[in-house]
């Protein structure tokens, strides 16, 4: 006879209660320790959150520049949409009074150039006019 005989689970019942008294343990450590930060870890958070609040700041203000120049962009477009269409009534205009101003020389030269025949006709009729007085006053 044995006077100490230990059964299979009685290993196992220690063995599971020596487990839970290792994970309470360090159970009530890292409670003992999260309920307390410490100072350095406190004032870097608090360090991160006015640096979150910084950012938020900068997107805000970046958001609202950015619509700012979106609709300042919106203006400009609109401004060379109108001035395009100015030049091309302008352009339009321009070759109109080109058009217009080439018929009035072309017809200024043609009127030049019936003025030039009328006059070689007039020498031509006084010369023969000349011809004929000349031929009168022999008789």
């Amino acid at each position: 006879m044995e006077v100490f005989s230990m059964s299979f689970l009685d290993c196992m019942s220690c063995g599971f209660g020596a487990v839970i008294l290792f994970f309470m343990i360090i159970n009530s450590q890292v409670r003992h320790d999260s309920e307390n930060p410490p100072d350095e870890l406190q004032g870097e958070t608090t360090k991160l959150e006015f640096e979150i609040l910084d950012q938020r700041k900068n997107m805000v203000l970046a958001k609202n520049t950015m619509e700012r120049l979106e609709d300042e962009k919106v203006t400009a477009e609109k401004q060379i949409a109108q001035i395009i269409a100015l030049i091309e009534k302008l352009k339009k205009e321009l070759a109109k009074e080109d058009s217009e101003t080439l018929a009035k020389i072309e017809r200024v030269e043609k009127l030049q150039s019936d003025i030039e025949s009328l006059e070689e006709e007039k020498k031509r009729l006084l010369a023969l006019a000349e011809k004929e007085g000349e031929g009168e006053r022999v008789r």
